[in-house]
């Protein structure tokens, strides 16, 4: 997904402040994919042995995403001609570098 279509997609979620419904629409997004990832063996395996936690999404509350993906690519050491958005990043200090909030899901009681 462009950076654009990704500016355009939160500048329209955030026109609805978060209201409840919206909430509530994230949230049964984060359970919908957490249900269909506890179908998959080796994650609902690694679930019920307490290796992994309840997916968790962060919602990006920021104007600047962009620019803040840049700077912290820039402070990892990546040069700002090769800072590329990415799918899966293996920087794990995220959600302290841009502003916003978790999404977490009921979690799933184990069934061993």
């Amino acid at each position: 997904m462009s950076w654009r279509k990704c500016a355009k997609y939160s500048t329209s979620l955030r026109s609805h402040v978060l209201n409840g419904s919206v909430k509530e629409k994230l949230g049964r997004l984060v359970n919908a994919t957490e249900e269909e990832l506890y179908h998959d063996f080796q994650y609902g395996y690694g679930r019920r042995m307490g290796q992994l936690m309840p997916l968790a999404m962060f919602l990006v509350e920021s104007d600047r995403a962009e620019q803040i993906y840049l700077e912290q690519g820039a402070s990892l050491g990546q040069r700002l001609g090769n800072v590329k958005p990415a799918r899966l990043h293996s920087y794990q200090g995220w959600s302290f570098v841009f502003p916003g909030s978790y999404f977490h899901n009921q979690p799933r009681p184990p069934d061993l």
